[in-house]
């Protein structure tokens, strides 16, 4: 009997497991591969066609028998060393965009920056951030750790350092979507599942989706779910693009007025920030912006103004 409950259990993981792939190679075409076998999910963010999020960098994770089981299962006595006791993925390999190794800040990032549950999808997230990781040290947010985040030093010959620290000036920006519906739990779960970036979802119909954040991780996200191809998805508005429309008009503006500043800075929202929360009403959804002119562009966007 326990034993049939056993395989019952073990059949459920693995039918769990072989749609979390699949919305996987959906999200991310030709850039995830799994191998039954060995139960390892391999991960690259460039490939030779050019689809990619970002410029190089890859990551290899081993599926535990244990992951996706039931956490009421699991033992909640203890916090477990390592990635295979809870049932988490397992980081074999993890490089960024030069080659180096960062496993050690990638397994950082999931135990500290990701609020993974036992028994729960987490690919989807770990990947996210892994992208969020790698493109922060690209852009020179190394930690310092496994090398690839060198800066330029230059003496003046009396011991004085003058290294060089460039800027990285990270551009911003939000998006409104609109769907035919969001009904589905798959959808709804995926459509709240980054964890760079912050918004609201309202499911029904329509759907409604606000997500705002760095540009790049932005575009790409709508890239994601745009490849998914549901039902009458469409932008809405993207503040980028109406930024550019507005100086198209106003060449002779030098200066960027507040209006303008409050499109292309990130919005914020009752919940705070790097959350992406679901809201039930279309009341919710406005109520949880926390800026005024921010709210008056959604009203107007969705045409309830």
């Amino acid at each position: 009997m326990a034993e049939s409950s056993s395989g019952g259990t073990a059949d459920i993981q693995s039918e769990r497991l072989t749609t979390e792939i699949s919305l996987l190679e959906a999200m991310y075409p030709g850039r995830v591969q799994y191998n039954d076998r060995t139960r390892e999910v391999q991960y690259s963010r460039g490939t030779s066609d050019g689809n990619s999020v970002g410029r190089g960098g890859s990551l290899t994770l081993r599926i535990p028998s244990t992951y996706l089981a039931d956490a009421l299962a699991a033992t909640t006595s203890s916090i477990p060393q390592t990635d295979t006791d809870n049932g988490f993925p397992e980081i074999l390999t993890a490089r960024d965009t030069s080659g180096n190794d960062i496993r050690t800040q990638t397994r950082k990032m999931m135990k500290t920056d990701l609020e993974l549950r036992q028994g729960e999808e987490v690919l989807d997230q770990i990947l996210m951030a892994f992208d969020e990781l790698v493109d922060e040290r690209e852009g020179g947010g190394d930690d310092g750790g496994g090398g690839g985040g060198d800066q330029d030093y230059q003496g003046d010959g009396d011991g004085h350092d003058h290294t060089t620290q460039p800027k990285t000036v990270v551009i911003r920006k939000t998006v409104i979507i609109w769907l035919h519906h969001l009904l589905a739990t798959s959808k709804r779960k995926l459509v709240t599942s980054p964890t760079s970036l912050s918004g609201i979802s309202k499911p029904g119909y329509p759907g409604i989706l606000i997500y705002s954040g760095p540009t790049e991780l932005v575009d790409a996200h709508v890239r994601d779910l745009r490849a998914l191809k549901w039902q009458a998805f469409q932008v809405r508005w993207d503040s980028v693009d109406e930024e550019r429309h507005r100086q198209d008009q106003h060449d002779e503006d030098k200066d960027m007025d507040q209006e303008a500043r409050d499109m292309t800075t990130e919005w914020e929202f009752t919940h705070g920030k790097g959350k992406v929360v679901e809201v039930a009403t279309m009341a919710d959804l406005v109520g949880a912006i926390v800026k005024e002119t921010h709210r008056q562009v959604v009203l107007k966007v969705l045409g309830v103004k």
